[in-house]
């Protein structure tokens, strides 16, 4: 994980365990682990039994 990957993710998950909720949306190129990071969180998230939901905002994305 990049310096930059682990600071949303860390952001994300704070909120999280803080029962903050919220919508986050993660851009940026192709090829900077976005998608990879959206795993992470998602398996975080899961593994503690809460529900994950991963959305694209565009048909390509998807």
């Amino acid at each position: 994980m990049t310096s930059g990957q682990r600071k949303i993710y860390d952001e994300i998950l704070d909120a999280v365990n803080e029962e903050r909720g919220g919508m986050f949306f993660v851009s940026g190129f192709g090829g900077t682990g976005k998608t990879f990071l959206w795993k992470l969180l998602s398996a975080a998230i899961r593994s503690r039994g809460d529900i994950a939901l991963n959305v694209a905002s565009s048909g390509i994305a998807s």
